[in-house]
């Protein structure tokens, strides 16, 4: 099934967003905010699947230089890390973990799936239940097997602390064998098969069960809600240092580390693992490079074998030593996320106007000689992505919304604030109510969301309306985003390939909630079983919209795409949007064309009501010393945008031979 999903297309890449390459485990996305670009260097084409199958490389009996140096722009200190991947002070690279854990699957931008330490992933042909199997023989550094209670632990811990109990209440997981391991997933309803590979929550075991399974007997001995919050506050201030994980070795990956400091982490290549002889390479090394200007300096000095475009955007470096060997889209998108507390964002003509104002090919361009950053139009304004547009919205569709263009539409935009009951004085839109527009934008300090919200402050500005730009700290940003609400604007990225996951509707230990897409907070109880019948979940009775956004929950729009109106009186075919009720049948649907249908009305209503804004889709780009390393083909696999990490964990990077 999952095959004749990738040929239909509706099986979509699994990706993470964020901000450049340099991400942590405890950051949202993931990234430090160094965007992507060409820094300068002769940039290919974008990466796109290829019609022929995997075509294997050679590995080279010697290599020139067996040792590979990856650029990483980063202040971690490994010396000081806690790598507890739980940690309340970890702050991370998202990728060490994934080198050294026995993450099962992934799946490339064909849509197939990577099977990396798990041989197969299999839905059930009534699509309630899920079983990955994982290869044979698997050890982990210290010798002792890969066990179904390794892959399972980190997720029952997840469990404890989001749902009070061991297993989830939605997706519970069973160890079906130890020998190969193997897991099957048992959903409460049928799940599209799509979702139950992007959703498989079991994609990077690490560390061991030893280490999980004091702090489960603690959960399970706990006898309330509160004393698994005090269990889980011990929990997270527990300690793994690297020391910790070469002595107790922690790890199952084909590279192990051996030495560091507070400029590199060194990796030894491990000879026992089934890849070893893959790769000629005896190290992978990260050098850890806290500035812009020693990333310069190392790129500009070819001391450095590879690394992300996107670190060096802007510094205008040409080295002939580096080519680009990877550029894709991530799936995800940036975006200005409006909160409709504000009495001015809450007035549909005032969204409407904004989204004229802004004008899509001045950002790229903003973007590129700004800072160096790449990036792809967002496509029709309907909070999606064009990967998710071209898959799941058909071309008539698509051309019948309204056009707010990809260059402003000044005039348009007046239009619409002049309807609305706002007249110029001073250069600035003043309200029906007498008052300008002065709004709080918030952003995270990565360089591409504080260049572009710096950048539309200035354009806004011009148009006549006034925004304080506010660049925070990744924590500061999350606590504002999250918990107090206290923002007009924030500039932040959307993610998913599958349009349930796009238009999604996630669940926590306190209820519904969607903070992305539509602006919602806490809706509903997750306690009430809804039973696997696409309906309408509780919320409140009466309620109409969120109590801190001020979002409408169940919003009226013309059934008819392309009606322009906002005056549904005078609208014969008027539609109920019920987001809990799309979504819910998203993730059941089994067809394309089901998928299809349920996504044109998300997009359309969004397209209509413009509850948020979109400004561009990020690429990520990596370059990498072809004279010297082999690196995986256009014929070879497509991978998703991490890919030169997944090319470490397979070992498919090779010195060249003298």
């Amino acid at each position: 099934m999952l095959a004749a999903l990738a040929s239909s297309g509706v099986l979509a890449a699994a990706g993470c967003s964020g901000d450049g390459d340099g991400g942590t485990s405890t950051g949202g996305g993931d990234g430090d905010g160094d965007g992507d670009g060409d820094g300068g260097m002769e940039t290919t084409e974008m990466e796109t699947p290829a019609t022929e199958g995997p075509t294997p490389t050679p590995v080279p009996e010697e290599a020139q230089d067996p040792e590979f140096n990856w650029a990483f722009k980063s202040d971690w200190n490994p010396v000081e890390a806690n790598l507890n991947p739980e940690a309340a002070s970890a702050n991370n690279p998202w990728f060490i973990q994934n080198i050294w854990g026995a993450m099962g699957v992934q799946t490339n931008l064909r849509g197939e799936p990577i099977y990396l330490n798990a041989e197969s992933f299999e839905v059930a042909d009534d699509n309630k239940s899920a079983t990955m199997t994982y290869r044979e023989g698997l050890e982990w550094w210290d010798g002792t097997p890969l066990r179904g209670k390794d892959i399972v632990a980190s997720n029952k811990i997840f469990n404890f602390q989001t749902y009070y109990q061991e297993e989830s209440p939605d997706q519970p997981a069973e160890i079906v064998s130890d020998d190969p391991p193997t897991i099957r997933f048992n959903y409460n309803c049928a799940q599209n098969p799509t979702l139950a590979l992007l959703n498989q929550r079991f994609g990077n075991s690490w560390p061991q069960w030893e280490w999980y399974e004091p702090w489960l007997n603690e959960y399970r001995n706990a006898s309330s809600e509160s004393e698994i919050n005090s269990v889980t506050e011990e929990f997270q201030q527990a300690e793994i240092t690297m020391q910790d994980v070469v002595d107790n070795e922690y790890g199952i990956g084909l590279w192990k580390p051996s030495d560091w400091n507070t400029q590199k982490l060194v990796h030894e290549k491990w000879e026992g693992h089934r890849w070893s002889d893959r790769t000629n390479l005896e190290k992978f090394t990260i050098d850890l490079l806290e500035s812009n200007q020693k990333l310069t300096q190392a790129v500009s000095n070819g001391r450095v074998d590879a690394g992300s475009v996107g670190q060096i955007s802007g510094t205008g470096i040409s080295n002939d030593a580096y080519e680009v060997v990877h550029k894709v889209p991530t799936g995800a998108q940036i975006g200005l996320k409006l909160n409709k507390a504000n009495k001015h964002l809450n007035r549909p003509r005032v969204r409407r106007a904004l989204a004229y104002a802004i004008n899509h090919d001045e950002i790229l361009q903003a973007l590129k000689s700004g800072i160096g950053v790449n990036a792809t139009s967002p496509g029709t304004q309907n909070m999606a992505t064009t990967q998710i547009e071209n898959n799941f919205l058909s071309e008539s569709v698509r051309n019948n919304m309204i056009n707010y263009g990809q260059g402003a539409q000044l005039d348009e935009a007046t239009t619409m604030m002049e309807d609305a009951g706002y007249s110029k004085q001073g250069g600035n839109w003043v309200g029906p109510d007498g008052d300008t527009i002065e709004l709080t934008h918030i952003t995270p300090s990565w360089n591409k969301y504080k260049f572009i919200s710096n950048y539309l402050s200035d354009k806004l500005g011009d148009f006549g309306i006034q925004t304080e730009v506010q660049p925070l700290s990744y924590s500061g940003f999350q606590n504002i985003w999250q918990n107090s609400f206290e923002y007009d604007m924030a500039t932040w990225f959307q993610q998913g390939l599958h349009p349930a996951l796009w238009y999604g509707l996630g669940r926590n230990g306190k209820g519904w909630q969607e903070l992305n897409g539509w602006g919602l907070s806490m809706l509903a109880n997750p306690d009430r079983d809804v039973g696997c019948d696409p309906v309408e979940r509780e919320i409140q009775e009466g309620k109409k919209r969120d109590d801190r956004l001020n979002q409408v929950i169940r919003p009226e729009y013309p059934g008819q795409v392309g009606t322009e109106t906002l005056d549904l009186d005078n609208v014969g075919n008027v539609k109920t949007l019920k987001p809990f009720v799309l979504n819910q049948q998203m993730r059941q649907a089994t067809s394309k064309e089901r998928l299809v249908e349920l996504t044109k009305e998300f997009a359309w209503y969004a397209n209509w009501a413009v509850p948020n804004l979109e400004l561009f889709d990020e690429v990520f780009t990596n370059f990498g010393k072809t004279d010297a390393f082999q690196f995986p083909d256009r014929s070879q696999r497509v991978y998703y945008h991490r890919a030169p990490w997944l090319w470490m964990k397979e070992g498919r990077v090779n010195g060249r031979a003298e």
